[in-house]
């Protein structure tokens, strides 16, 4: 599951960036958020609030994420 809500504004920001790469993603590569939600191994609501900017996810479920984008861009170039 994701981490508990962030407050301070920076927090903020962070969330909003974060939920804008994560929809990218998607849109680019015609996901839904439940089938991301396979590919991370985490809830489909856990997708839907770290998109919706309600929530910081945990370390593990960012490293994944990061990973997979990284084999989405590589997959996108070749």
């Amino acid at each position: 599951m994701a981490g508990a809500p962030a407050n301070t504004p920076s927090e903020k920001a962070d969330r909003k960036k974060r939920a804008q790469q994560w929809k990218r993603l998607r849109k680019r590569n015609f996901l839904s958020q439940k089938h991301l939600s396979e590919l991370l191994d985490v809830s489909h609501a856990t997708v839907w609030l770290i998109e919706n900017e309600l929530v910081t996810p945990r370390y593990k479920i960012l490293a994944t994420f990061e990973a997979l984008k990284k084999q989405y861009d590589r997959e996108a170039r070749s």
